[in-house]
C-alpha cells in the first residue's frame, strides 16, 4: 500500500551527514520503505492520486523516535511479572506509537534464573506476538558467568548491537563484567552501562534508616551524586582500557556529565544518554505528597543538574534521550511500607517524553529542531547500527515517521494514556506541540483520529550497519568527526 505524507517540513540527516531542515516537502511511501522525498506537489504527482494521503501542512515530518531503553513485561500485565513492571509489549508499544516512537529497545536481562538466550527468546516471542512498533532486543547482564561472556560473539552475529551491564558493586564479578565489555567490543557491539555504586547506596540507606529517616521523602539522600560519579569514573576507565564504545545510560548529574565529556575530549569512545525525569523534575518532588511516585535509578537531582543536562543536549555532550520506561501502578509505588532501601524503581514515560522534549527544548528556545532530531532518533540509529534504515527521512529508509504539530497543546493525564501505570509523574503539566501521527513500516501506527496499529505490526530489528564505528573513529582521533556526524 502507498502512503503520501504531504506538505510537511522535513528535518532529517542528509547523505549520512548532519541533520538539516529541508523545508516543505512531500514524502512518498510504498510498502514499508520511503521511495521519494521531493518538492511539494512532486511526490504527489508521482503518486498519481492512487494512495492514501496524510496532510502534514503546518507540521514537522521527522524520523520516528528511537527509544532504545525500555522495560516491558513479556507476559500480560498481572501486577508484576517478572519484575513488577505492568506494561506488556502491546500496551507499551501503544504508548510508544502515541508518543511518536517507532522503535523501542527492550532490556532483556538474564537474571532470576534466565539464561541470555532464554531471556532473548522470551522477549522475542512476546514482541513478535504483541508489538505495534519495531523492537530491538538488548541482552543484559548483572552477574555474568564465564559462559555468558563466551556467548557474546554469537549475540553479535545474530544482530544484537549492544550489551547492557551494571556496575559490579551490584553483585557481579568485576573481572567478568570487564571481560564482557571487552568481548562486546571485539565482536563489534557497544556496551551500555548502568552507573551507580550499589555499595555506597547501601551504606547511605542504612545510615538513613538507622537515624529514623528511611521514608521515601529522603530518597534523594539515599542515592547522592557521588554514587553515580564514582561509577562513571570506573566505566570510563574500563572504556579506556578495552576500547569498547560505551553508552552511559540515564546520566542524571552535572558531575557525571563532566566526567564523560572530559573522557571524550581525550578520545575515549564514551557517549551519554539521559532520561526525561532528569530534564523536567528536581529533587523537590520528594517533598510532595506520595514521594514514592518519583523514585528511580539514579534519583532526580538539583536544578543545577537539570540545567547542565539541557545544556548538554544543546552543546552535543548528551547524545541521546531515552525514556527508561519502567512502569508501576501508583499503589505499588506509594506503598506505605516502602523505605529508601526497598523503593520501587522506575516510571512510565514512553508516551510523554518526545512531546515534552519538543515543548521545553525546541519551543522553549534551548535548541533547534535539528538537535531534537539528533537526540530523539538519528544519533541512536547511528550508535546502535540501525542507520541508514532508521533515523532518517530518505529514499530507501524504513518508512518510520513522526508528524509533529507545533501548535498542538495538551495537559498530561496519565490515567488517559495507554500505559497500565495509570498515572504520570508529569500529571497536570502543559505540553506545547504534540504528535499528530506516527507511521511505522509504512502504515499508521497511531493517529489522533483513533488509528492504532494491531499487535504484531511491529517487527524485531537488528544491526544493519557497523555498530560502534563512530566510537572507534573518535578513539582513533580521526579528523572530521564532531559529535556523531561528519562535519
Amino acid at each position: 500500500m502507498s502512503l503520501l505524507v504531504a506538505g510537511g517540513r522535513v528535518v532529517t540527516p542528509v547523505d549520512g551527514g548532519p541533520v538539516r531542515d529541508l523545508g516543505l516537502l512531500d514524502v512518498l511511501i510504498d510498502g514499508n520503505r520511503i521511495v521519494a522525498v521531493g518538492e511539494v506537489g512532486g511526490a504527489r504527482a508521482a503518486a498519481a492520486g492512487s494512495c492514501e494521503t496524510i496532510d502534514a501542512t503546518g507540521c514537522f515530518v521527522l524520523p520516528a523516535a528511537l527509544d532504545l531503553h525500555v522495560h516491558l513485561s513479556a507476559q500480560a500485565s498481572n501486577g508484576g511479572e517478572p519484575n513488577g513492571f505492568v506494561d506488556d509489549f502491546a500496551m507499551g508499544t501503544a504508548a510508544a506509537a502515541a508518543g511518536g516512537v517507532g522503535t523501542v529497545g527492550q532490556m532483556s536481562f538474564a537474571e532470576d534464573g534466565w539464561t541470555l538466550s532464554g531471556a532473548l527468546n522470551r522477549d522475542a516471542a512476546a514482541a513478535q506476538r504483541d508489538a505495534r512498533v519495531d523492537v530491538l532486543l538488548i541482552p543484559g547482564l548483572v552477574t555474568p558467568t564465564a559462559e555468558d561472556v563466551a556467548a557474546i560473539p554469537a549475540l553479535a552475529r545474530a544482530g544484537h548491537p549492544a550489551l547492557k551491564v551494571v556496575d559490579p558493586s551490584f553483585g557481579g564479578d568485576p573481572s567478568l563484567i570487564e571481560a564482557a565489555i571487552a568481548a562486546a567490543g571485539r565482536a563489534g557491539m557497544i556496551a551500555l552501562v548502568h552507573c551507580e555504586n550499589a555499595a555506597l547506596i547501601d551504606a547511605a540507606g542504612r545510615r538513613l534508616i538507622a537515624s529514623g529517616r528511611g521514608g521515601l521523602e529522603h530518597f534523594a539522600q539515599s542515592r547522592p551524586v557521588e554514587t553515580e560519579v564514582s561509577s562513571v569514573r570506573w566505566a570510563v576507565e574500563v572504556c579506556r582500557r578495552t576500547g569498547t564504545p560505551m553508552v552511559l545510560v540515564h546520566v542524571s548529574s552535572a558531575q557525571a556529565l563532566a566526567v564523560a565529556a572530559s573522557a571524550r575530549a581525550d578520545g575515549v569512545p564514551v557517549f551519554v544518554e539521559t532520561r526525561p525525569m532528569y530534564l523536567h523534575l528536581t529533587d523537590e518532588v520528594f517533598s510532595r505528597p506520595q514521594p514514592g511516585r518519583f523514585t528511580g535509578m539514579p534519583a532526580v537531582r538539583s536544578a543545577r543538574d537539570v540545567a547542565a543536562l539541557w545544556q548538554g543536549i544543546a552543546d552535543g555532550t548528551v547524545h541521546t534521550v531515552a525514556s527508561d520506561h519502567a512502569p508501576w501502578r501508583l499503589a505499588d509505588k506509594t506503598d506505605s511500607g516502602l523505605t529508601v532501601a526497598s523503593a520501587r524503581m522506575g516510571v512510565a514515560d514512553l508516551q510523554t517524553w518526545v512531546g515534552m522534549l519538543f515543548s521545553e527544548g525546541v519551543l522553549g528556545g534551548r535548541f533547534g529542531i535539528e538537535t531534537f532530531v539528533e537526540v530523539t532518533s538519528t544519533n541512536a540509529a547511528r550508535l546502535y547500527g540501525l542507520a541508514p534504515a532508521k533515523g532518517s527521512v530518505s529514499v530507501g529508509a524504513d518508512a518510520d515517521l513522526m508528524i509533529l504539530d507545533p501548535l498542538r497543546h495538551s495537559v498530561i493525564d496519565g490515567a488517559a494514556q495507554y500505559s497500565a501505570a495509570g498515572y504520570s509523574v508529569y500529571d497536570g503539566m502543559t505540553v506545547r506541540g504534540g504528535v499528530r501521527a506516527c507511521v511505522v513500516r509504512g502504515a499508521l501506527a497511531w493517529s489522533d483520529t483513533g488509528v492504532l496499529a494491531a499487535p504484531g505490526h511491529g517487527q524485531l530489528v537488528g544491526r544493519t550497519s557497523e555498530t560502534g564505528a563512530l566510537g572507534r573513529a573518535v578513539a582513533r582521533g580521526e579528523s572530521g568527526w564532531s559529535g556523531l556526524a561528519p562535519t
